[in-house]
């Protein structure tokens, strides 16, 4: 099996894309709401498997065609922001921090008509898609 994308055949007019777009979208959408509805369905199943794995003092189980056990992994909260950047500039220690810049306070300051070092706005271009007649 492969990855490969296999572009469709378009239609003519360009009215007649955006029609198929649209109907295309809505398939997804309406096969989305059901994989969400799965998904739900997966973590209640989880969230009463592992809270069964507690009550009875269990690492794991098994069905019989799967096996489940609990998997622990450490994450880390910031509990204090002042405390943790404060740290962060101190010590230089920069890997500590995510890479991305905060978008609704870059676009505030920009929207001021202040620029901020090392940043760059870039417009996004995309499509936008509704219902005709709606």
């Amino acid at each position: 099996m492969t990855d490969e994308v296999v572009l469709p055949k378009f239609p003519k007019s360009l009215g007649a894309c955006i029609d198929k777009l649209y109907g295309l979208r809505a398939k997804r959408l309406a096969a989305q709401k059901k994989v969400d509805a799965m998904g739900s369905m997966e973590t209640a199943y989880e969230n009463h498997i592992l809270n069964t794995f507690a009550k009875a003092d269990l690492d794991g189980a098994k069905g019989k065609t799967a096996t489940a056990g609990i998997k622990r992994q450490t994450i880390y909260a910031i509990k204090d922001w002042e405390e943790f950047t404060t740290f962060v500039a101190k010590t230089k220690q920069w890997d500590l921090m995510r890479k991305q810049a905060g978008s609704t306070a870059c676009r505030e300051r920009y929207e001021n008509g202040e620029e901020i070092p090392g940043i760059e706005p870039i417009a996004k271009i995309s499509l936008s898609l509704t219902k005709a007649g709606s």
